[in-house]
């Protein structure tokens, strides 16, 4: 309890200065913050080559039938190889099974679908190599698997076997009450940076299209979904938001929110580090 309020406490302390950082250098920051991932966690992630740039490939330690594929979080604008290798290298690490990472094409330079065209593409491409492929992600890319599954199902393509997100950004309209309940609690992100990335994803189409804001699409045939989601964070009525869309659309959907947790608190050592990968593992295996 006590290193989760330090770690609480340092992140509202920088994030005055994390939130006013240009572009560039909040892409290089999150890059950078991929290879302190795998130091605090002390992991030795076993990396493969594919054929494609943009894809990181982390082997897992089994020849389990069932893999990853992770979409990364930066609010669409951010998120690039470096980010990418310390998340996937620390979910093979910790759930023994291989991960692909999709480095998707950022906005504002590459609006919206165009990130979501090459989660689409490399997915159906990798999918075929196994019995199962779960989709996870984090923030955006958390959002953005729930989006990739209505693209599928449009496209007529089967579906994952099932999803993960960790806080995701759902809703792109700013709809949730969090937003304001949790503007001075919430130690990581604000809704005026949030605002300004969205402006530029959205680009020319509307916020409340269901491949932008999945808290809106119909999940009917959608797989099986975990959302994990931090009780301080603005996006927590997305996560809500979410969860409620799946289940009224008659998808088994469970969340559990990380009560004094901040955004994607699953990729920090706190003391919901065991519970979270023992859930994804049981989640994942279970049917």
């Amino acid at each position: 309890m006590k290193k989760d309020r330090i770690t609480h406490f340092l992140l509202h302390l920088t994030k005055p200065i994390m939130t006013h950082m240009p572009l560039g250098t909040t892409r290089k920051m999150q890059d950078l913050s991929g290879d302190a991932k795998q130091k605090k966690y002390k992991i030795s992630p076993d990396y493969r080559e594919t054929e494609d740039s943009q894809i990181v490939f982390a082997k897992g330690n089994s020849n389990s039938d069932t893999a990853l594929f992770y979409l990364h979080g930066g609010a669409f604008v951010a998120g690039s190889s470096g980010y990418i290798k310390g998340v996937t290298g620390l979910l093979s690490c910790r759930l023994g099974m291989d991960v692909y990472g999709c480095d998707y094409r950022l906005a504002p330079e590459h609006p919206f679908p165009e990130g979501l065209e090459d989660a689409f593409r490399f997915y159906v491409k990798y999918k075929k190599t196994y019995k199962n492929m779960v989709l996870i992600g984090d923030s955006a890319g958390g959002g953005m698997i729930f989006s990739l599954c209505a693209l599928l199902k449009g496209q007529g393509e089967t579906m994952p076997y099932a999803l993960v997100a960790f806080s995701p950004w759902t809703d792109l309209t700013f709809s949730g009450k969090s937003y304001e309940i949790n503007k001075n609690c919430d130690p990581t992100i604000s809704k005026k940076e949030l605002i300004s990335s969205a402006i530029s994803y959205i680009g020319d189409d509307r916020a409340d299209n269901p491949l932008i804001s999945p808290a809106f699409c119909d999940c009917i045939g959608f797989p099986k979904s975990l959302i994990f989601v931090g009780s301080d964070e603005v996006l927590l009525s997305d996560s809500m938001m979410m969860h409620e869309n799946l289940l009224s659309h008659g998808v088994h959907s469970e969340i559990e929110i990380g009560q004094g947790m901040w955004h994607v608190y699953p990729f920090f050592p706190t003391r919901y580090e065991k519970f979270v990968f023992n859930r994804i593992k049981e989640f994942i295996t279970n049917d």
